[in-house]
């Protein structure tokens, strides 16, 4: 029997069942992988004005939520104090302090609340204040 070598041939490893599995890895992870997507609860019904400005949405505006009891989502996270609060809006002001505040307030929260953001505000140097609010009948639609 004549068994024929190949010299000219190095042992090596076939890395294509390697790939195979590192490959079905991926798209098992990618199946099996939930993404969550942060919803915030914002159960915030905006008062309504015969003159609401929708179209005045600036994409730089710092905007703070204000629940019907009371509480304060600046950025998603709900604020727990007055001065966590102003220290937030300082920090914001040291970027820009010429971007607009928008308050979108729940309209059966508490005024003294929103007079509170508003003085927050002031304290911070942040002058270009808005209310936010919708048009007369939006909310029956």
């Amino acid at each position: 029997m004549n068994i024929k070598r190949f010299k000219d041939q190095a042992p090596g490893l076939n890395l294509t069942p390697m790939i195979d599995v590192v490959f079905l890895l991926i798209v098992f992870f990618l199946v099996a992988t939930t993404f969550y997507r942060e919803e915030l609860d914002l159960t915030v019904e905006l008062p309504e004005a015969n003159q609401a400005n929708v179209d005045t949405k600036d994409q730089d505006e710092i905007i703070i939520h204000v629940r019907r009891d009371g509480t304060i989502l600046f950025r998603g996270e709900e604020i727990l104090s007055d001065e966590s609060l102003r220290s937030s809006l300082r920090k914001a002001a040291q970027r820009d302090a010429d971007r607009p505040v928008v308050i979108r307030g729940d309209g059966r929260a508490k005024h003294e609340r929103i007079v509170q953001i508003m003085d927050a505000c002031a304290s911070a140097q942040l002058t270009r204040i808005h209310i936010g609010v919708v048009p007369i009948g939006e909310h029956t639609k």
